[in-house]
């Protein structure tokens, strides 16, 4: 899984202090305990509501602002969908009308887009969508979401009646979800199709404790919805005569580099699950969909002075975030199962040790019934993957153990070991004057009662220090 301190590294050296990313992140940090690579997912959501509805980079196939996002870890406590609750409370008071309802449906889904083409839909508990799109009226929502990414038009006509033709929908999806619930709800054809491919996947864990959820800043909360506000507010660059005219000759080498540095890893470790490949194949695009979020939030799309290119700076960020989700979605990738039958199997192979392990503990461990457990025992025997024990002095019954141990072999589970990029660690950090944030003026903090309370602040229960201690969002208010 993905560390907090290797994101908030790479967010403190590649993010100005004045972009909307950085500012929303260590205010949501601040608020909930979730791994803060949850909260990043959450401001590029944030800001596909803001970006013009015309945004788009021109390449071959012209690339849209809309986003698809998944954060995944462990229930209750990774508290991911607090980072969704988060990032759903402030775009409700910055912009509305941007927060969609959870469709029942694929017509409702259509219904829903033709009166408001731009939206973005909230999914806490992922897992139970798609357990309800496995029957029922649901299933097609995921062929529709599908084609949706890309935004191709939406429009049906009937025998009985023509609806109205949605040229340029923009849909948008922040969902959270339990690997555990994922693996069990999911079909191989999710990912193998493109569905869950198309989903900004980020796997981690907490890493801080709040023994008590710290009080919500409202200095923060008010200057981070004032930044959304504004951002929305920005006039679309090309009604202006300033379009995007792509990368500049330093950011398409920058990214050609590292889509090469990707194929390059994977290829060294052995290749890409093919229950995955979809979703590392779909890594540039994902990454040229970031840097246009970048240049939107960084202010290179909003300076309104003429044609403008897409720059190392933006590209660098989201080449640093793409990597996160190759290196999620090969983890994700060593377990998913193609069936049931290859679900148990797993499971019972965890459940046997290095050492001895009796099949009344295998059972206990899989929670499986004997016969059932026997039979996968006996598979893995052929398999060559375990052995089995003879039996010892003092030991009754059935005793199996590793034949070899995954961990001791290089990449056991074809699971890429992402190195750090060289070209992200040589990069200087960016100096605020390249590409300052076009904000109103903002009342300057109170600072007056900043060291008074001492440890009774908002983070007063907590075990770890906040990772941001610059930020707004501390002690720093009555």
């Amino acid at each position: 899984m993905i560390t907090e301190d290797e994101v908030v590294k790479t967010l403190a050296q590649l993010l100005p202090s004045t972009s909307f990313t950085r500012q929303y992140v260590e205010h949501a940090g601040a608020c909930c305990d979730s791994n803060i690579g949850y909260h990043v997912a959450g401001a590029l959501s944030i800001l596909t509501q803001t970006a013009p509805m015309m945004l788009h980079i021109p390449l071959g196939t012209k690339k849209w602002s809309n986003f698809y996002s998944l954060v995944i870890g462990p229930s209750t406590k990774s508290r991911k969908t607090e980072a969704v609750t988060v990032a759903t409370e402030i775009l409700k008071e910055a912009i509305p009308t941007a927060l969609g309802e959870e469709p029942g449906s694929e017509e409702g889904l259509k219904d829903s887009i033709r009166e408001n083409p731009r939206q973005l839909l909230m999914y806490p508990e992922f897992g139970a969508f798609l357990a309800g799109a496995e029957r029922g009226y649901m299933t097609q929502l995921k062929a529709r979401f599908t084609s949706l990414y890309d935004c191709s038009p939406l429009g049906r006509a009937t025998v009985k009646e023509r609806k109205g033709n949605v040229p340029h929908p923009r849909l948008s999806i922040f969902a959270a979800s339990t690997l555990d619930f994922l693996e069990r709800h999911s079909e191989l054809v999710d990912w193998t199709s493109g569905f869950l491919g198309r989903f900004y996947t980020f796997l981690g864990e907490r890493h801080r404790t709040y023994r008590v959820q710290p009080a919500v800043n409202p200095i923060a909360r008010k200057r981070i919805i004032e930044l959304v506000q504004t951002l929305s507010l920005a006039p679309d660059p090309l009604s202006l005569d300033c379009p995007c005219l792509g990368f500049s000759q330093e950011a398409e080498a920058l990214l050609g580099d590292w889509q090469d540095s990707i194929e390059r890893r994977c290829a060294d470790a052995g290749g890409v699950p093919r229950e995955v490949a979809p979703a590392v194949g779909r890594a540039p695009g994902m990454a040229i969909k970031i840097a246009l979020l970048m240049a939107w939030d960084f202010g290179a799309a909003r300076q309104n002075t003429g044609p403008w290119y897409i720059e190392a700076p933006e590209v660098a960020v989201a080449c640093a975030m793409t990597d996160w989700h190759v290196a999620s979605v090969l983890q994700v990738g060593s377990r998913l199962a193609a069936s049931k039958d290859m679900r148990d199997r797993r499971i019972v192979l965890e459940a046997v040790g290095k050492m001895p392990t009796a099949l009344g503990e295998i059972t206990k461990a899989s929670k499986m019934l004997k016969w059932r457990a026997k039979q996968i025992l006996e598979t893995l025997l052929e398999e060559k993957m375990i052995e089995m024990v003879p039996v010892a002095q003092g030991r009754i019954g059935e005793w199996y153990q590793l034949a070899i141990d995954p961990r001791s072999v290089p990449n056991p589970d074809n699971v890429v070991q992402l190195r750090p990029r060289a070209m992200v660690a040589e990069l200087p950090p960016l100096p605020l004057e390249a590409a300052p944030l076009q904000l109103p003026a903002l009342p300057p903090l109170p600072t007056s009662n900043s060291g008074a309370n001492g440890a009774s602040g908002s983070n007063a229960g907590a075990d770890a220090s906040n990772p941001f201690p610059d930020d707004i969002s501390d002690s720093d208010w009555p």
